[in-house]
């Protein structure tokens, strides 16, 4: 489980391949893949649930509030705990976020697809 992590993914691609990092998507991807063959990028999640809200709330795009993964659980109501500062805090953070997410909308989001849908996709980098 990610947080807006292509580039993360590219460092990780960099240091386990001992090469430089691909130079085209297609070949990101796919060593993205053979590395990772299950991820989920929760920026993706939180970005239909933003849209969602934004439809709701009839507000023009430029006032549409961004969600950083601090604010994306503030929202969800997970305590601060002063570990979130650190990296490992924020990957925890990230699971935190991620599975309260699910528990919440019971796998469902509110454009009606599933969690599944965003099933090995990353953040700025499949088109969305």
């Amino acid at each position: 489980i990610t947080y807006h992590a292509a580039y993360d993914f590219g460092f990780l691609v960099n240091v386990l391949t001992n090469n430089c990092m691909p130079n085209n998507r297609e070949d990101f991807e796919w060593w993205v893949h053979k590395f990772l063959p299950n991820f989920y990028d929760l920026n993706l999640i939180c970005k239909v649930i933003q849209d969602f809200k934004q439809q709701q709330q009839q507000q023009p795009p430029q006032q549409q509030q961004q969600f950083t993964l601090a604010s994306l659980a503030e929202e969800l109501g997970i305590s601060r705990f002063p570990i979130f500062t650190t990296t490992g805090g924020q990957s925890l953070l990230t699971s935190l976020g991620y599975f309260q997410l699910s528990k919440l909308s019971m796998n469902k989001l509110p454009n009606g697809t599933t969690f599944a849908s965003y099933k090995n996709l990353i953040y700025g980098i499949n088109g969305e």
